[in-house]
């Protein structure tokens, strides 16, 4: 499945859940875009060949144990699609995992983030709802969310210099995956009918 085809796949995906609670983000269109782009950059091109800022963030990243194995072992920017039963209903739902070493039983997300520190990445983590994305990636592909893990990268990280101790690693607690499983749970009962609407908008047919 390509990019496109994953993006205008008929399924419920985490992000258009988050934008439930958090609003409008096009404020962050900015930041949002260079993400991407980073992301590309460090997903889509083998260490050998990625550039300067990739390879350093890349070399800090797998500088944890035992992060060389996992990512060595990990599908990248794996889309995954999965029928959810929730709230009385089954939906269609998808998941665009950063890393996923299946054999390990986790998933993995990379964030760029302007933290400089654990505990504020942890609280930003919360702030924007991403308890929800990692609830909803576990459900998709079939794993336990305390295995979810968020890769936390500050700019500090991008500067040239491999610094391992610069990587945040960050997963979320049994509070938290159950405050995000009946915040998706509310999400589903409450816009159920607007949910529908989405979905038979999405173009149908789109090649796995």
């Amino acid at each position: 499945m390509t990019r496109e085809e994953y993006v205008f796949y008929p399924a419920l995906s985490a992000s258009r859940i988050k934008r439930h609670y958090t609003g409008d983000i096009s404020y962050a269109s900015k930041a949002l875009d260079a993400g991407a782009d980073f992301h590309r950059r460090l997903l889509e091109v083998s260490p050998d060949y990625m550039d300067s800022e990739a390879k350093c963030v890349y070399k800090s990243i797998v500088a944890n144990t035992p992060w060389q194995q996992l990512w060595n072992d990990s599908l990248k920017e794996y889309p995954a699609i999965n029928n959810l039963a929730i709230g009385g209903q089954v939906i269609p739902a998808k998941a665009m995992l950063d890393l996923y070493p299946k054999s390990y039983g986790i998933g993995c997300d990379i964030k760029t983030t302007s933290c400089t520190n654990m505990a504020d990445f942890a609280r930003d983590m919360v702030h924007h709802y991403n308890h929800i994305q990692a609830v909803w990636f576990s459900k998709v592909v079939g794993i336990d969310p305390r295995g979810f893990v968020f890769i936390g990268v500050p700019h500090s990280a991008r500067r040239g210099l491999v610094k391992p101790g610069n990587i945040f690693f960050y997963s979320f607690d049994d509070t938290l995956i159950h405050q995000a499983e009946l915040l998706i749970e509310q999400y589903i009962r409450s816009e159920w009918k607007e949910v529908q609407r989405f979905l038979n908008t999405r173009p149908q047919g789109v090649a796995r």
